[in-house]
């Protein structure tokens, strides 16, 4: 991560914060500094990305960015991506763990294009805007439309007023001093995602799982159109022959019996790839990525059959209820 920024962040004090619907702003800007930034440059950039991603880069273009995913050749999500035009190529958005594994598997293809893969994170900064955009406006945009100056790409994103920021240094502070204190850590913005059901891989959930299972396909993130891309042939053929038995579901936990109800002794949030297990103690999901929401409750996604979700769950210690429905 930039140092600057890191060291501006710090500055600021920033703490988890409480979910609650008493105190959560209308307006907040989060620091997402789990992301990072890749660059494809090129002059194939898209017409190689093509081959190895699950949305159609045709429907790309500089007020459109693109939600999909880069899957193994068995159909398994290595990393979800959020890609945006950029004068010299693209822009891939991804969880900062699977940055070295997006161009490692990569590398190997590229040196027969003419494209670069290379890390700017150091260049652009990753904010989450929640009830305006950088601009100050407070009307929803169609998911995933673009606006862009010089130094800032905002994105649209699925589900109420929602932007993704990528921006320098300098805007990336301006944006932040807007939002008058109500700015810090990742919770909103990734209790938003859960709310959406948009399924976001780490490390610990790459390559577990076929887009469908993430809910991609409701998402508009698989094209069952386009040509060829890597993992292709799987992803089809599980869609048209209907094999895909486990799928995102949301779960909450509220107060837990034993636990204690102060913040500090409150438990934690399962971490990504723990394992949903049924009342035998038998693995029946996975955990996709969790957030508290007040103390002692939160909230989850998960990959589990339809079967296990009709009975009584738990992530670690956790006891969870089924959510409502994820939009689709």
């Amino acid at each position: 991560m930039h140092q600057t920024w890191q060291s501006f962040l710090d500055a600021q004090g920033i703490d988890a914060l409480s979910l609650s619907d008493s105190d959560a702003p209308q307006e907040y800007c989060a620091a997402l500094v789990d992301l990072a930034v890749l660059s494809l440059r090129g002059v194939d950039a898209a017409s190689f990305l093509q081959g190895y991603f699950t949305a159609d880069l045709d429907d790309l273009n500089d007020a459109r960015a693109l939600f999909g995913a880069y899957c193994d050749i068995k159909g398994r999500v290595v990393a979800d991506l959020i890609v945006v035009a950029d004068p010299e190529g693209l822009l891939l958005v991804t969880h900062r763990s699977l940055a070295d594994p997006i161009s490692e598997g990569l590398q190997k293809y590229l040196m027969f294009s003419k494209s670069q893969l290379s890390d700017v994170s150091e260049d652009w900064l990753v904010l989450g805007l929640l009830g305006r955009n950088a601009c100050g406006s407070d009307l929803a945009a169609p998911a995933w439309t673009v606006e862009r100056s010089s130094n800032l790409r905002q994105i649209a994103v699925p589900d109420g007023n929602r932007w993704l920021c990528l921006a320098g240094m300098e805007e990336a502070q301006r944006i932040w001093s807007t939002f008058d204190g109500c700015s810090g850590a990742s919770e909103p913005w990734r209790h938003a995602d859960i709310s959406a059901g948009i399924a976001h891989l780490e490390a610990a959930t790459s390559a577990g799982f076929l887009p469908q299972m993430l809910g991609y396909d409701e998402l508009d993130a698989i094209s069952f159109t386009k040509g060829c891309y890597l993992g292709q042939e799987v992803v089809t053929r599980a869609q048209s022959r209907g094999q895909v038995k486990r799928r995102l579901s949301r779960w909450a936990w509220a107060d837990q019996p034993g636990h204690a109800s102060e913040a500090s002794e409150a438990p934690e949030a399962p971490a990504a790839g723990a394992d949903l297990t049924n009342a035998d103690g038998r693995r029946v999901g996975t955990v996709i990525q969790s957030v508290v929401t007040s103390s002692g409750s939160g909230e989850l996604l998960a990959v589990a059959s339809e079967a296990a979700r009709e009975g009584s769950l738990h992530a670690d210690s956790l006891a969870l209820t089924q959510s409502s429905p994820i939009p689709g």
